[in-house]
């Protein structure tokens, strides 16, 4: 992994879709699980924390949502790994982050108007992929991300093929439900599902 990406992953905005069997953290970075499946060209947007991330990573604490999160990614439907168990394999490993850093629980109250996407733009450009599968999760986070990008190719509801702004990196865009949804059915399993499957029909 590039010194870059390690510095990435001091902040604990930033994380990997990986969980430890037995707990919600994320493993070590020099662990051999994650040597395995990290995944560069997977990048999973979300708007920002919901709580301090002084002592918890992001996407890696104990609430429902989150452990609904690891639930989909590395027991869902998809390939099984050498015990057996089911997991998107097309998925795993991808990089996590969010849009902004400011805590906020209530995504109705975080203003986008002084957000920018050049971290992300420094994301991308230090995990050096050709093309990106950028899945944001709500519908706020898939809005902003639309009018960042260029060049924008509708492939089916919710899926855009797109180009930044900066660079000429290809970007293909998912929207799906927000994982801490709980007004009726959470949908994100599916969703990440047809993901899964979707690029494990490109490749």
């Amino acid at each position: 992994m590039k010194e870059s990406i390690r510095d990435l992953l001091k902040s604990n905005i930033n994380a990997l879709a990986i969980w430890e069997e037995d707990s919600m953290k994320m493993p070590d970075i020099d662990s051999q699980i994650v040597d395995k499946l990290f995944k560069p060209h997977i990048i999973f947007l979300g708007l920002n924390p919901s709580k301090s991330l002084n002592k918890i990573r992001n996407f890696h604490s104990n609430s429902a949502g989150d452990k609904r999160l690891k639930s989909v990614i590395q027991g869902s439907a998809g390939d099984e790994d050498e015990k057996g168990r089911e997991l998107l394999v097309n998925l795993i490993g991808g990089f996590m982050t969010d849009l902004m850093d400011k805590v906020e629980s209530d995504s109705s109250k975080v203003d986008l108007k002084d957000h920018s996407f050049n971290q992300i733009e420094y994301v991308l450009q230090e995990l050096s992929q050709e093309h990106y599968h950028l899945i944001c999760f709500g519908g706020k986070t898939y809005k902003a991300a639309k009018n960042w990008l260029l060049n924008q190719k509708s492939d089916k509801e919710d899926v855009l093929h797109c180009q930044i702004t900066k660079k000429p990196y290809e970007i293909t865009l998912y929207r799906v439900m927000h994982y801490s949804y709980r007004y009726g059915e959470n949908k994100v399993g599916k969703q990440l599902n047809q993901i899964n499957e979707r690029i494990d029909r490109l490749t």
